[in-house]
């Protein structure tokens, strides 16, 4: 679910943004940098991003999954890994030089406005059934590969259908790896209930089956 912060322009000595967390969080932008006609399309964009890495660390308390010493406290690991998600260079203090020969079209700053360069992912939902940060794609299918080759017992699909011992049917709803050598598997059982699991204990007491008629049903998605 989205949230919506007051975005604030005015003239700010030293910063060319600043997010403000707590109960009253906001945006605020120096206006005299975003006014003036020599500031790049680039540059605006890449601090508009800045901030909102700023944002997205608090939002989704990034901090439990770095450590960061004092001198990184807010521009640790945990906000470059953020950076990265939201397509910010991760450097703590603008340097103009940087976006040099960096002009866009018209066409190119529209999308970098609409952020269509940027993956969408619901992190707060995905680290709500992980509790852990997601992997990038290439890793993640390097990583998936290696367990179906390595492993194949211990690899699931999504949709997936199997018997526990003790909990049923159930069918896999989503995957991440674990390691080069299993899964984490997200399950829906026949009951409706959900459980994260992982593949290696689980491939030596479950059997794959088809989904009998009485639990065509259950949901495979979510």
């Amino acid at each position: 679910e989205g949230i919506v912060l007051p975005i604030l322009f005015c003239r700010l000595e030293g910063p060319l943004g600043f997010f403000r967390p707590g109960k009253e969080k906001c945006f605020a932008f120096d206006s005299t940098f975003f006014n003036n006609p020599a500031t790049m399309e680039a540059q605006v964009i890449d601090v508009i991003r800045h901030e909102y890495a700023h944002y997205y660390t608090d939002a989704a308390d990034l901090k439990r999954f770095f450590a960061c010493s004092a001198l990184e406290e807010s521009h640790g690991d945990d906000w470059k890994w953020a950076c990265r998600m939201v397509g910010a260079d991760p450097m703590r203090f603008h340097i103009a030089a940087f976006f040099v020969g960096r002009e866009w079209s018209a066409e190119k700053a529209r999308k970098a406005h609409n952020a269509e360069d940027i993956a969408r992912l619901d992190i707060l939902s995905y680290i709500g059934r992980w509790n852990r940060l997601p992997l990038d794609g290439e890793t993640a299918a390097k990583m998936l590969s290696c367990i179906r080759r390595r492993n194949p017992r211990a690899y699931f699909d999504i949709g997936q259908a199997f018997i526990h011992p003790q909990r049923g049917y159930g069918v896999v709803v989503d995957t991440i790896p674990q390691d080069y050598w299993t899964q984490n598997i997200f399950v829906r059982f026949a009951d409706g209930s959900d459980e994260v699991l992982n593949t290696k204990g689980l491939n030596r007491i479950v059997r794959r089956v088809g989904l009998p008629p009485d639990t065509e049903n259950v949901p495979c998605a979510g």
